[in-house]
């Protein structure tokens, strides 16, 4: 007999402790999910990583084109077909520069940002 209610004061006991309110408030460790935002942090470090030196690429060609632009010499535009080629690699570099810096873009979780 005593042996029976120490069982069902246990089995109470028990139940209390599982079921209480105080229970629902502690704090899960999920690791499924701890590695998967550890793995996704990741992703997003390597993409913005990737983004960087896109851009310092970037800055390097364009630094290294404006220098050849400056070594272009303006007195041996001797014609009008001279000015126009000059003007028309002027421009072919506006345009070189602008769609490099406008390929550059930033994928963070599936999204694409420009």
């Amino acid at each position: 007999m005593k042996n029976t209610v120490l069982r069902v004061v246990h089995g109470v006991c028990l139940l209390v402790f599982f079921c209480s309110p105080l229970r629902a408030n502690a704090p899960v460790i999920d690791m499924a999910h701890i590695l998967e935002t550890v793995h996704n942090g990741y992703q997003m470090y390597q993409s913005v990583l990737n983004s960087i030196k896109q851009v310092e690429y970037a800055y390097v060609t364009t630094q290294a084109q404006l220098k050849q632009l400056q070594q272009l010499d303006m007195s041996e535009i001797k014609s009008f077909s001279d000015a126009v080629s000059y003007v028309d690699k002027q421009i072919d570099f506006v345009r070189k520069t602008e769609n490099r810096f406008k390929a550059i873009s930033v994928e963070v979780v599936g999204r694409k940002s420009r």
